[in-house]
């Protein structure tokens, strides 16, 4: 019977979802001078710094559940103020979750670290660090975005530091449910509506290394699931979407398993 009662909700859950308004799929893809003949390399991730202690795992004897959704969580738009601000407008969403209020302006001119514009020097292309700040600004079309411990700097500094960011990176998919169904909804980097992802443009970091960004870098929020399916809030569309869970999975790991949650 409880099990029935799950299914229902989450049923209940996508169907409310599916009834709200979905706004249209844009690409955005940002051409750069080809500076030379170097192979392009993917997406090397690295590890978040913040120290923090995720949830305990689940007890041995605690009964799995087959399906769950979280309700009540306010699903937000990107558009048209932020059309590259994917990442910004997941982390609201979980910041006003928790009910912090928060406009996504605010969080992108007051927490969210920007990068240098890009300049060249010595005929090379240099770029900001991803991992370190945002690759151009969310409000210009043309920019880029940022990596996990970006969005991990921002919500410590919007949270004043009273809330644990769990950097849950390298977690996989399905150990993931395990917060969803706690009501803990979790920040993903997958792919702009599950499409395939590749090396995109290329340039020189800082530090001097050779960095190469993934083609439609995309942050959804996910909040439920079942035995077939994920549902994530899309900031590119302001509401609900459902994908089959392998292709979550897939993107995921093309995006170097990134995944962030805040717990009070």
């Amino acid at each position: 019977m409880q099990r029935l009662k799950r299914a229902f909700c989450l049923i209940l859950c996508l169907t409310v979802f599916a009834l709200s308004s979905c706004g249209s799929k844009l690409e955005r893809e940002v051409l750069l001078p080809v500076l030379g003949q170097v192979k392009k390399r993917p997406l090397e991730t690295e590890p978040l710094t913040t120290e923090t202690e995720p949830l305990t795992e689940p007890e041995a004897d605690a009964e799995p559940l087959d399906s769950y959704c979280i309700e009540g969580m306010e699903a937000l738009n990107q558009y048209p103020h932020f059309p590259t601000g994917c990442e910004a407008t997941a982390a609201v969403m979980l910041l006003r979750y928790w009910g912090m209020e928060m406009e996504i302006g605010d969080f992108v001119d007051h927490h969210l670290p920007l990068g240098e514009p890009f300049r060249m020097a010595g005929g090379r292309l240099y770029g900001p660090d991803p991992y370190k700040s945002f690759v151009g600004s969310p409000r210009d079309a043309t920019s880029f975005g940022c990596m996990a411990p970006v969005i991990a700097t921002a919500l410590k500094s919007a949270t004043l530091g009273r809330m644990q960011i769990l950097d849950l990176s390298g977690t996989e998919t399905e150990s993931l449910q395990y917060y969803i169904a706690k009501d803990i909804p979790v920040i993903l980097w997958v792919t702009m509506g599950m499409t395939d992802t590749g090396p995109g443009a290329s340039w020189y970091l800082p530090s001097g290394k050779y960095y190469t960004w993934q083609k439609n870098e995309h942050c959804m929020v996910l909040i439920g699931y079942d035995a077939q399916n994920y549902v994530l809030l899309d900031p590119m569309k302001g509401c609900a979407v459902t994908y089959p869970k392998e292709m979550v999975a897939l993107r995921y790991r093309q995006m170097g398993m990134q995944a962030l949650a805040l717990q009070p």
